[in-house]
């Protein structure tokens, strides 16, 4: 009888895991356990989502940068085209002045040229004249101050236009005589009449000449 209630003693009592490592049943160790690797689960993946969060202000700010890197490159493009615009005006400008200038001068000088030339040929006609012998030293004088005067204005730039041996050329003579001729070919000159002048490459006085014409 007393054997018998020992073996229910023994059948009653809790069984035992015998697996190694394991923690016995109802162990509050291995409750605390479980939640702290809950909870490292939960850093873990809290640290991974500030990561990402990090990472994406990082790339919003490249992205940021490199946009007001582009704009500032472009401010920069413009500041310069309109730099090089400004100063390439500044040069036309120049260029405008001194060629107004330059013009002023020309038709300044043409204006007195001009005015010039009658005088030149009056004192011309005065040397071709016919004085007596007592005037020579008045004659020698005259040509002293027709010539002082040509060169003045040769050294403005005065050229006189070329006629002798010359075939007439509407752009630097003036035809005031044709004359028929046997012997000059058409468009001979055969006399000038008046001197005329250029200025560079400026008509100032067509030169009045005597132009042969072939009979036909």
């Amino acid at each position: 009888m007393a054997a018998n209630d020992k073996l229910s003693k023994a059948d009653a009592s809790p069984a035992t895991d015998t697996t190694p490592g394991a923690a016995p049943a109802g162990d509050p160790v291995a409750g605390v356990s479980g939640a702290g690797a809950g909870g490292e689960s939960a850093g873990a993946a809290a640290q991974v989502d500030a990561v990402a969060v990090r990472a994406a202000a990082l790339r919003a700010l490249d992205d940021a940068a490199l946009l007001a890197l582009a704009d500032a490159g472009a401010r920069a493009e413009e500041a310069e085209r309109k730099l090089l615009y400004a100063l390439a005006e500044q040069q036309n400008i120049r260029k405008r002045a001194q060629r107004d200038e330059e013009m002023a001068r020309f038709l300044g000088a043409k204006g007195v040229i001009a005015e010039v030339l009658p005088v030149i040929d009056n004192l011309r006609r005065a040397l071709a004249g016919d004085l007596p012998e007592a005037a020579e030293e008045f004659r020698r004088g005259i040509r002293i101050v027709l010539e002082q005067l040509l060169q003045a204005l040769k050294n403005r730039g005065l050229t006189p236009i070329p006629t002798a041996g010359k075939t007439f050329d509407a752009r630097w003579h003036e035809a005031v005589v044709v004359e028929p001729s046997e012997n000059g070919p058409d468009g001979a000159i055969l006399e000038e009449l008046e001197a005329g002048y250029r200025l560079g490459d400026v008509l100032i006085r067509p030169a009045k000449v005597k132009v042969a014409k072939s009979k036909a």
